[in-house]
């Protein structure tokens, strides 16, 4: 019931709560497709004594809302009021939408304006993801492909494919609300919305002021309880009202050792595509897109030089061109000049991201056992320990995984047994020539 007399203001607290409490009752009546797409996107404006005003946005016409759905809503109204008020309806300005009640917790995050579907270069590596990418921008929530998750090495363009996706839905469709967040952004907004009690504020924002969600690097829930707690039920939501999710890894799913089973079960109930490192023809290709768009001039015997230097990073030739245009300092850019850039940024040891897949492997094969051995709870042979703890070890000189994170890839193991199995073989590196000399090799191995 309304707790002010006939002629008093209503506070937006009040407002926001009638509105709530309407929306409950025609979530339950309505089937999940018409609610989302219909009721969902409509917020109160103002109230007075006698109406309701709801504002619509521009991609919903009002003329059908009041013929389908007024005596609907002034019913629902009524039953969270206390008493009968008229609806109106007031369309939103502007032709896209907006997320709006951005609450205190979240951060409005822009999508690059380079990263667009014009500006990715296609090639047998990216030609899957590059369709599939496409077919879910022209149908966002249509499709089979829901939800989508793009996996790769790093810096091979699953982010511009992600962003890409945002760019065209917008462009075609500028009424559906489109966040793009990296999941490590996305953690920070929960955590901060725990610190000050606005979890359910916080939770309610992205199930009803989202319609298309882009999440980058998935792999960041890993070893989060609670943070996959929230995004479960958050996927679960989406789902269910036919919202279009994307999404970005390291690895597929079935890798993302960490994460709980219903999540990559979820994860694999759309479409799963990789990118894989690009070929010569089509690092070329990328080369000589971003020397037009930076407006350079390099020549063949340039373009082919670097497109041999960096097989596997697009990220990396990026990062090239932009040091040429720097050390060039306007002038030409010479093949003596490409050699000395391209030596100095080709031969850092953290160009290459090492997943605790690959120490896996490699240990594995360096000691002979086998790799299922290492993932199990129990402790197996003596042989089995050593390379376990070995492994441990590896992970975290070369991996930015927490101790943590690293337990879960070794049987659910608590973060104290992996600065055990660290503890240890640092000690056994400093007693033994021989057993320092094989860890070396194994580290070489793996950068």
């Amino acid at each position: 019931m309304f707790p002010q007399s006939v002629n008093s203001s209503p506070s937006v607290n009040d407002i926001s709560r009638i509105w709530e409490n309407a929306k409950g009752f025609l979530r339950e009546i309505l089937s999940v497709d018409v609610f989302t797409r219909q009721i969902a996107p409509l917020s109160p404006l103002e109230m007075t004594a006698v109406e309701l005003v709801l504002e619509v946005p521009s991609h919903l016409p009002v003329e059908a809302l009041k013929k389908g759905f007024q005596g609907l809503l002034e019913h629902a109204v009524e039953r969270a009021a206390g008493r009968s008020l008229e609806v109106k309806f007031a369309q939103a300005r502007g032709g896209e939408a907006t997320i709006r009640r951005l609450p205190p917790s979240i951060q409005m995050i822009e999508l690059s304006p380079r990263y667009t579907f014009e500006a990715f270069v296609v090639g047998g590596n990216s030609q899957f993801a590059h369709s599939a990418a496409r077919a879910v921008a022209d149908a966002p929530g249509k499709t089979l492909f829901n939800p989508l998750l793009i996996y790769g090495g790093s810096g091979l363009g699953k982010t511009h494919l992600l962003q890409a996706i945002g760019h065209r839905i917008r462009a075609q469709s500028p009424g559906i609300r489109v966040r793009f967040i990296p999941t490590e952004f996305f953690k920070n907004e929960y955590i901060t919305a725990v610190q000050r009690n606005q979890i359910n504020e916080f939770s309610r924002w992205y199930r009803e002021e989202v319609d298309v969600l882009l999440m980058d690097d998935i792999q960041s829930l890993v070893a989060r309880e609670a943070l996959q707690e929230e995004f479960f039920h958050l996927f679960n939501a989406f789902h269910q009202s036919n919202r279009q999710i994307v999404m970005t890894s390291d690895c597929p799913p079935g890798e993302l050792r960490g994460l709980e089973d219903r999540l990559v079960s979820r994860f694999q109930w759309g479409l799963s595509v990789d990118i894989q490192p690009p070929d010569r023809d089509t690092r070329e290709a990328i080369l000589r897109n971003k020397a037009i768009e930076e407006k350079l001039d390099l020549s063949d015997d340039i373009i082919e030089y670097i497109a041999e230097a960096v097989t596997t990073n697009i990220r990396e030739m990026e990062g090239i061109i932009r040091r040429l245009i720097v050390e060039a300092m306007g002038g030409d850019i010479t093949v003596e000049l490409a050699h000395r850039v391209v030596s100095a940024l080709t031969q850092r040891p953290a160009s290459k991201r090492i997943r605790v897949t690959d120490v896996l492997t490699t240990v594995s094969e360096f000691y002979q056992v086998d790799v299922e051995s290492l993932m199990r709870e129990g402790r197996g042979t003596k042989d089995v320990a050593k390379a376990r703890q070995i492994a441990m070890y590896l992970a975290k000189q070369l991996t930015d995984l927490s101790l943590k994170a690293i337990g879960t890839h070794f049987g659910n193991r608590d973060h104290s047994t992996v600065i055990h199995a660290i503890r240890i073989t640092e000690k056994s590196m400093q007693e033994a020539q021989a057993f320092r000399q094989e860890i070396e090799q194994l580290l070489k191995t793996l950068r």
